[in-house]
């Protein structure tokens, strides 16, 4: 009989301890579940969000006066835009005492994971050349479109990015396309925001246009700006996608 009373005990104890492991994993899973259905939730907030944007700009002449109905931006340096493709988004200027903050917060300061296009800080709008930052999106959204300038064709007949600024409205041409990883020691874009004359300029323009993928320079002009458009690329180690255009 003790033998029984204990062989039911231990059995008993198993049990417990079954649904104790069953009870925890169908939490754990609940957990991820739930998780999953916020992130997809949030995205597709994000999404409509930023769709929202780029249908209000579209009522808009592109002025200054476009950029005074976003005023609620307290960080908005500029609007890029780059015709017939979806980039049509609000660029931020990133604070020294805040800075990575744009990779996950929206214009509007609301957490996202699509972030803002964002001027890294210390880099001005006014600046001989204006770097520009922005995430790669699965869905396309944001900078995603930048990895179809590598398709030669493509970037052919994507030849204008738009920037609009407190300045002004600024047309600039794609002069060099290429890919960067981050793991060389390779060229940096980020060392070169302001130059000292013309000359450093040409030099500029001659090291960018031999860094491209392939030739879009339709002959020798003289630029006084330029724009670089940064985003991710996977095809190489801790890669970018460069897209430089001059004014």
């Amino acid at each position: 009989m003790r033998h029984n009373a204990d062989q039911t005990l231990k059995t008993v104890l198993l049990l417990m301890i079954l649904l104790l492991v069953l009870g925890l994993s169908a939490a754990r899973a609940y957990k991820n579940y739930s998780g999953i259905i916020r992130n997809i939730s949030r995205k597709a907030e994000d999404e409509k969000y930023y769709e929202q944007l780029r249908t209000s700009a579209s009522s808009y002449s592109a002025d200054e006066k476009m950029l005074r109905s976003y005023d609620s931006f307290l960080d908005l340096a500029g609007w890029v835009s780059i015709p017939d493709t979806d980039i049509s988004y609000p660029v931020m200027s990133e604070e020294e005492a805040s800075v990575g903050f744009y990779l996950d917060h929206r214009p509007d300061g609301a957490s996202s994971s699509y972030g803002s296009l964002f001027i890294p800080a210390g880099n001005l709008p006014s600046d001989d050349n204006v770097i520009i930052y922005g995430h790669h999106m699965r869905n396309g959204s944001m900078f995603g479109e930048l990895g179809k300038y590598k398709d030669e064709e493509w970037a052919h007949e994507h030849r204008t990015i738009t920037f609009l600024t407190e300045e002004g409205l600024y047309s600039y041409e794609v002069i060099s396309v290429f890919v960067q990883s981050m793991a060389s020691s390779g060229y940096r874009w980020e060392d070169k925001i302001s130059f000292a004359d013309d000359a450093s300029k040409e030099e500029y323009r001659q090291k960018i246009t031999a860094l491209s993928m392939f030739r879009l320079e339709d002959g020798h002009r003289e630029y006084t700006r330029f724009i670089t458009l940064v985003t991710c690329d996977y095809s190489v180690p801790e890669g970018r996608v460069v897209v430089v255009g001059a004014l």
